[in-house]
């Protein structure tokens, strides 16, 4: 009887500890053209009715089109606002522009987010950071994304990590060839990073407005979300993820439809 006890709490706290739980990713929204509202209000009533409700929603980048100010940003805040649950995000190429650096990072930092933010949830760290500097070689000034990338990941090195950012670092088809997206040295760089302790479970991305899956030479994925935006004759998308206390996801599609015309 003891022997049959403990295998049923045994059995009960491997259930208790596969419970999943849910968060979405909306991405490449793209302020500026009526469509991109229209899809974007669409996804935010349909995000806030969802059953499971998720712990939080993450935006992945190009809230604007290259258009980013203090008045643009803060009305994509005030839209985003009527999400019920936390939005935690990063800035895209479109949305912090190297030739308008100053203007550009205080509107994203005054309205939309930090440059880097770490959370937790259910055991798992989301490492939220700006990698734009690093793909196209210009400087933020304070701002060290792979130095604080690492100093994350050493600081809870055996906690599973999820890191988000814009840009895949993976092979980008277009045109009817493939396209390396970042230059050899800072894509060597970002992988020796994110391998180093073995704690990153997974990579989450948008920009390339496709689904998309990819693994660097360790193994670790990178999940690339379609768009809000319509660019390419794109349907609009937004990702719910299942995840696990272990950091382990997988993902549904949901698509938007658009009025007829």
């Amino acid at each position: 009887m003891k022997f049959l006890q403990i295998v049923f709490c045994l059995i009960v706290g491997l259930r208790a500890a596969a419970e999943p739980w849910y968060f979405v990713q909306i991405s490449d929204t793209h302020y500026g053209r009526a469509i991109h509202s229209n899809r974007l209000a669409q996804a935010i009533s349909q995000i806030n009715a969802l059953d499971p409700a998720p712990l939080f929603v993450m935006h992945t980048g190009d809230f604007a089109n290259d258009n980013l100010s203090n008045e643009i940003a803060a009305v994509i805040s005030n839209g985003l606002a009527q999400i019920k649950f936390p939005v935690y995000s990063v800035p895209g190429n479109h949305d912090i522009l190297p030739r308008r650096l100053d203007e550009t990072l205080n509107a994203y930092t005054n309205y939309l987010g930090p440059l880097t933010f770490r959370m937790e949830t259910n055991g798992v760290q989301f490492l939220f950071l700006y990698t734009e500097p690093l793909r196209r070689a210009f400087t933020v000034p304070g701002h060290d994304p792979i130095g604080w990338l690492a100093a994350q990941l050493n600081a809870h090195p055996k906690m599973p990590a999820i890191v988000v950012h814009h840009s895949p670092v993976a092979p980008d088809y277009y045109n009817g060839k493939i396209n390396e997206s970042w230059a050899q040295q800072p894509s060597q760089v970002w992988n020796d990073t994110i391998s180093t302790n073995g704690n990153v479970r997974a990579v989450i991305c948008g920009h390339f407005h496709r689904d998309e899956l990819h693994f660097n030479d360790k193994g670790i994925p990178t999940y690339v979300a379609s768009s809000i935006a319509s660019f390419w004759g794109r349907q609009g998308t937004f990702r719910i993820y299942r995840c696990d206390d272990n950091g382990n996801l997988s993902y549904s599609t949901v698509y938007l439809e658009d009025p007829k015309q």
